[in-house]
């Protein structure tokens, strides 16, 4: 019924929520104690290694949730039970997910590079409020694909 793509692009949804929340409760805020000093040299270096794990779990996620809602849009019809609202719930699912890249590319990344250039509170907090966004989108995003396997099961 579901095809091995949507588990995958679940799974990857569900990994990087998790990572959000650690990201947005752990890390982020662990920057206050940080030396000032430190962080232009240790940010980058912390943060080179994260994109290793974070840019190929959001490429995965992206592709894989596009393939999910072609194949949505393909398959599944009016006539397809629970099919409307699987696609729905997906489609939305995917904007969200646009949403987070948009809001990394644009906001998140810029204030991080701004921070770990020259350390300041406001952009440390401007940091932190910018994840719990993206973490709030990553959970309404994962909460609504597991409601789309629930609902269609």
């Amino acid at each position: 019924m579901f095809s091995p793509v949507f588990f995958i692009a679940l799974i990857a949804a569900l990994l990087l929520t998790g990572i959000a929340w650690y990201a947005a409760l752990v890390y982020y805020p662990s920057f206050t104690y940080w030396q000032k000093e430190a962080i232009p040299l240790r940010g980058p270096l912390v943060h080179n290694r994260g994109f290793l794990l974070m840019f190929p779990l959001m490429s995965l996620e992206l592709l894989t949730s596009f393939a999910v809602v072609i194949f949505s849009v393909k398959v599944l019809s009016a006539d397809t039970p629970g099919g409307d609202s699987f696609l729905m719930m997906n489609g939305i699912a995917f904007f969200m997910l646009l949403a987070i890249w948009f809001i990394s590319l644009a906001l998140m990344r810029p204030a991080r590079k701004q921070f770990f250039k020259q350390p300041d509170s406001k952009v440390h907090l401007q940091l932190i409020r910018i994840q719990y966004v993206r973490t709030g989108l990553w959970t309404l995003r994962a909460i609504l694909m597991v409601l789309s396997v629930v609902q269609k099961a």
